[in-house]
């Protein structure tokens, strides 16, 4: 019931998902059927590092504190703990690649991928951050036109619809088309040198 609970929050909520696939390659299961209690702390000092916000960190305490105690006098629920960490294949619970592309933006904790990237990783973050930029001049660029489009039908609604007013619009569509291409195109450029 146990895994099968456990099992349920990773599958449902990213972010604690990645979080523990970003931890479980830390376990030592030498260390884990040596002491338990020990490497299950050590996982959670690692856990708690990571974290980003004081808050979250806060509960990962609590937990540490839960574990600290409690664990060494339930030995029933020790060592039903462990034997679910045991059973983990770590390789097979490491980030992918693609979970790789889906935590670079996450603000919310730091990933260990991130912190002693691989050549591998370090293409993947490049690429990721070039989108986010990428993304964010494309939304200015849009902001913008509406913005200008705003403006130029208010003036048009004061002075009266006049035969000008389909051809402004129609160099405001092509000013910012131009440069939502111009941004595309440097995108792909410095994409394709990563």
């Amino acid at each position: 019931m146990l895994r099968d609970i456990e099992c349920m929050i990773l599958e449902f909520d990213n972010a604690y998902r990645f979080r523990a696939q970003d931890l479980i390659p830390e376990i030592n299961k030498h260390n884990l059927r040596k002491n338990p209690v020990k490497e299950i702390n050590r996982l959670l000092d690692i856990w708690i590092e990571r974290e980003v916000k004081e808050e979250v960190k806060d509960s990962w305490r609590l937990l540490k504190l839960f574990t600290s105690y409690y664990l060494r006098f339930d030995k029933e629920l020790l060592n039903l703990f462990v034997r679910v960490l045991l059973e983990l294949d770590i390789e097979k619970c490491r980030l992918t690649t693609e979970d790789k592309y889906f935590s670079v933006p996450r603000k919310d904790y730091n990933f260990a991928f991130m912190a002693n990237p691989t050549d591998e990783d370090k293409k993947i973050i490049k690429k990721v951050r070039l989108y986010q930029k990428y993304d964010e001049d494309r939304n200015a660029i849009r902001s913008q036109s509406t913005i200008e489009h705003q403006i130029l039908n208010e003036l048009h609604k004061k002075e009266g619809v006049n035969h000008n007013h389909e051809n402004e619009v129609k160099a405001l569509d092509l000013k910012f088309d131009k440069q939502l291409l111009q941004v595309e195109q440097k995108y792909l450029e410095d994409k394709a040198k990563i």
